[in-house]
């Protein structure tokens, strides 16, 4: 399924995007034989990072995201700012806060929050 993902993707077949999206939703668990790199950059290209929020694979897309940040950095805060736009403040305030390498021991609602309003203004 990795390939036909991958395929729907790189060839931008948006029409079979909710597809791809059901499927992942039905995994459980994934492992590093579900994804590649590759699968991750393509879902973040396409733009359906809040698409995948409730599934197995948002913390690898997430972790992907932030590696990658370097050559990256303005697609963190369009990605923490849909994540706001679709309702999940936190997350996106708890995006912002890794990408701008706070202290995890900070890390907590109220600080993701703050930090979401002040670093992408309402």
């Amino acid at each position: 399924m990795l390939c036909g993902m991958k395929i729907v993707l790189v060839t931008r077949q948006s029409s079979l995007y909710a597809s791809i999206t059901e499927y992942m939703q039905q995994i459980q668990e994934i492992n590093s034989n579900c994804y590649d790199q590759q699968l991750l950059q393509l879902i973040l290209d396409c733009d359906l990072t809040v698409d995948i929020i409730s599934t197995p694979f948002f913390g690898p897309v997430i972790e992907h995201l932030l590696d990658t940040a370097a050559n990256q950095g303005s697609k963190v805060n369009i990605i923490a700012e849909q994540l706001k736009t679709a309702g999940y403040e936190a997350e996106a305030g708890s995006l912002m806060l890794k990408h701008r390498g706070t202290n995890p021991m900070l890390n907590t609602l109220d600080s993701a929050l703050s930090a979401l309003t002040s670093w992408l203004k309402k």
